[in-house]
């Protein structure tokens, strides 16, 4: 298996395998302070062994958690213990509904953004007590040959429809697709600027939580 490989190689830890859920973890049963970049690295590499026409999503959280165990004297099963598996979930069901390959939670973005290349791609919520946060799209495959000035013009055009400037961030998505048309996650929130352009501010308060 191309992950459970690419997972020993960036010295994670399989815990789960359901079906085709993976759930590996770092920084647990061998410390590393490089954890969220192994955790990012396996999956770039991962995404290049893979056949490119199968579907898959992916998350990467960092948290605190625990390694543990659930079951009884009998039957034991390593889990993990927290609230990274909630994120999880919820990071992945999102990866999935806006059709992005990886997302990562803002923690990891933090820590990754001065050696590998993500962008903003949504906010979330990850529970009725937490803020709103932005999550991020690590960028792999034609993505992450984006060139810097054009990764910036997009983190622009998503800054200006968080904050309701939905003319100006339609304006620079145009333009950003004349130059990288492939990229859908940027035609996604073009069509989203064009919609809430002419929607009013009830409408985009409700569809747009912490936007």
């Amino acid at each position: 298996n191309n992950l459970a490989d690419a997972s020993r190689y960036y010295e994670g830890l399989v815990i789960t395998v359901t079906g085709s859920t993976f759930v590996v973890v770092w920084n647990g049963h061998r410390p590393n302070t490089l954890h969220q970049t192994l955790a990012c690295s396996c999956i770039k590499r991962f995404a290049a062994c893979t056949n490119r026409s199968r579907e898959w999503f992916s998350a990467i959280v960092t948290s605190q958690s625990r390694i543990g165990y659930v079951g009884n004297n009998t039957v034991k099963a390593p889990a993990v213990l927290g609230e990274a598996p909630n994120i999880l979930a919820r990071l992945s069901q999102l990866a999935s509904q806006i059709n992005t390959l990886v997302l990562i939670n803002s923690t990891a973005h933090e820590a990754i953004r001065n050696t590998l290349k993500d962008r903003p791609a949504e906010i979330a919520v990850f529970s009725p007590t937490s803020a709103p946060e932005v999550v991020y799209e690590l960028l792999i495959y034609e993505a992450a040959y984006i060139k810097d000035e054009a990764l910036a013009a997009y983190k622009s055009a998503f800054t200006a429809l968080r904050k309701g400037n939905f003319p100006g961030a339609e304006a620079m998505l145009t333009q950003y697709l004349e130059d990288y048309p492939f990229d859908r996650q940027a035609r996604r929130l073009l069509t989203a600027a064009e919609r809430l352009k002419s929607a009013d501010k009830k409408m985009f308060e409700r569809q747009y939580v912490g936007w």
